[in-house]
């Protein structure tokens, strides 16, 4: 009797076991189920697009980045008005997309076929005065591999950032250098850097250690102009060097201030007004000391004066000048323009011009005065 007891307690132990089994099994499977989709729905909804975007930007077909077109031959010297018209978009107001107390623009380069160091300097130089304003700047690279390798070569990509976080590599010997121009002029860091530079220059044209301190010279007079034209308090000017394939190595100076024009206008005013003269020649008359300094001094304004000297000396090659809405070409007056009738302008100015070996010995050789 006991026997029979014992065996029938024991069954229904081992049928309520099983039955717990059973459901504990059951409320797992629901419990992992549940987990599943729960950790699905936790999924933030931005990764998936760009998941998908990923995997189409691997497709043969890419999609575009949209953003402010640059034209398709933008080079500075040969397309000024386009530049231009590009340049006045990038440096507008209404361009400015601001997202989670963040501005940025957006510019797309992917249809450049063509592209000069001219059009580099001033770019850069309106990014960092963006920048300067906390503004930055994103776009992608030109389809071209001629204009990538340009761009990568001038150091127009250092002090920038990839897509990921990471810094350009920085070209050795081509560089855009950037000076500081609010404390109204030129510290002695910022003298003995420019003397280093133009050193570097001459020896690297002559094969062999050596100064050119007139080189040196004419940078500072430039320098202190451009710091006396823009009437700019916090912003800075750039010196930009790029060696060629041909022995020579060209020099551009960008400053994105007022413009020689705008600071003539706006001091002698009265006088410009009642010259019927256009704008290339009262221009061109400001590289021949026809207007004075703001300073008042006697040794000011010479910068402009001094280049003129050098192209004329043969010194330097290749001279051209933006500034405003006129663009001069002193080996080629005829090349030279007034963009007035189109509206366009560089809010600033730009030098550029060669220098190869017979530049340098005859900057060393010329007596100064």
């Amino acid at each position: 009797m006991r026997k029979n007891k014992y065996w029938k307690q024991k069954r229904h132990g081992l049928r309520r076991s099983r039955r717990t089994m059973k459901l504990r099994i059951k409320k797992n499977r629901v419990n992992k189920n549940i987990h599943l989709k729960n950790k699905l729905a936790q999924i933030n909804a931005k990764i998936l697009p760009q998941r998908t975007k990923k995997s189409y930007l691997n497709t043969k077909t890419k999609k575009r980045f949209k953003g402010i077109p640059a034209p398709i031959d933008f080079r500075l010297n040969d397309n000024p008005t386009d530049c231009l018209r590009f340049f006045s978009r990038l440096r507008s107001p209404k361009s400015v997309v601001s997202t989670k107390r963040r501005r940025h623009i957006d510019i797309t380069l992917n249809d450049v076929c063509l592209l000069d160091y001219a059009t580099i300097s001033v770019f850069k130089s309106i990014i960092e005065e963006l920048r300067d304003k906390k503004i930055n700047v994103r776009g992608d690279f030109p389809q071209d591999a001629a204009c990538r390798r340009m761009m990568i070569y001038s150091g127009f990509l250092s002090h920038m950032f990839d897509q990921n976080g990471q810094p350009f590599r920085v070209n050795t010997q081509s560089d855009l250098l950037q000076f500081e121009k609010g404390t109204g002029k030129l510290t002695e860091a910022d003298s003995r850097k420019i003397s280093t530079v133009m050193n570097s220059v001459a020896s690297s044209l002559l094969g062999h250690k050596t100064k050119c301190s007139m080189l040196k010279s004419l940078l500072l007079e430039i320098c202190g102009n451009t710091i006396e034209w823009s009437e700019a308090s916090s912003q800075r000017w750039q010196l930009g060097i790029i060696y060629n394939d041909n022995d020579s190595i060209i020099i551009t100076v960008t400053d994105i201030g007022k413009g020689i024009l705008g600071t003539l206008f706006s001091k002698f005013q009265k006088m410009l007004e009642g010259l019927s003269q256009p704008d290339t020649e009262i221009l061109y008359k400001a590289f021949q000391q026809k207007y004075g300094s703001s300073t008042k001094e006697n040794n000011r304004n010479q910068g402009l004066r001094l280049v003129k000297r050098f192209h004329e000396e043969g010194c330097l090659k290749q001279l051209k000048v933006l500034t405003n809405n006129v663009f001069v070409d002193f080996d080629d007056m005829s090349k030279s323009m007034d963009f007035s009738s189109s509206n366009q302008s560089l809010k600033g100015t730009f030098f550029q011009w060669e220098l190869n070996k017979d530049c340098i010995n005859k900057i060393n050789t010329t007596v100064w005065n």
